[in-house]
């Protein structure tokens, strides 16, 4: 939380009216990092943990989804979304979940969310967090900490024990940052 207190309003600052959306998996899944978000408009969609009363909610259609498979003895799947209030929460908040069954059994994937549309939209949105990864990890073994200078326009910046974070914007900085410096803006260390 500290570092999103510090990135945020920066972010916010330097993209005025981007809409700023955060996804990730259960071990995410606070309820201070969703009072966070709502508090300064972020969308989120982060993984939630199984719970007895999640799992009573999805036991409708997960049976509905087993009765199908063994008639078709096709992989089936489905979406849907209700609303919860744990404990711990000051409101009622929006639970997607995934119910799956195939060959290998059922399958329930939970998500806590404050964004609208269908929940296969949602699940759509929070899967895509493996692209960050990919981008991640591809900027961790592409470059060597160090200083990365646009030769364009002399701008800098500087890599370190942040890399991640810069890899991890990266794809939402590239239009709005990289942009600036033209599309094909050479990079050297």
């Amino acid at each position: 939380m500290p570092l999103l207190l510090r990135v945020l309003p920066r972010l916010q600052a330097a993209f005025p009216g981007v809409k700023i959306k955060l996804r990730g998996d259960a071990g995410f899944a606070l309820p201070l990092l969703y009072e966070f978000c709502e508090f300064f408009g972020i969308q989120y969609a982060l993984g939630i943990p199984a719970n007895c009363v999640f799992q009573h909610r999805a036991e409708p259609r997960q049976k509905q989804l087993k009765r199908r498979y063994r008639r078709t003895q096709l992989p089936q799947r489905s979406f849907s979304s209700f609303r919860h209030r744990a404990r711990s929460w000051s409101h009622q908040r929006r639970i997607c979940y995934k119910a799956e069954h195939t060959a290998a059994g059922t399958n329930l994937r939970f998500l806590v969310t404050n964004g609208a549309g269908r929940a296969s939209q949602v699940f759509a949105f929070y899967n895509d967090r493996g692209e960050c990864e990919n981008r991640i990890e591809e900027f961790k073994n592409g470059l060597v900490p160090g200083i990365l200078e646009s030769t364009g326009t002399g701008r800098a910046v500087r890599v370190g024990k942040c890399g991640t974070v810069l890899g991890a914007l990266g794809p939402w900085l590239e239009g709005p940052v990289l942009g600036e410096m033209g599309e094909s803006a050479p990079w050297g260390t």
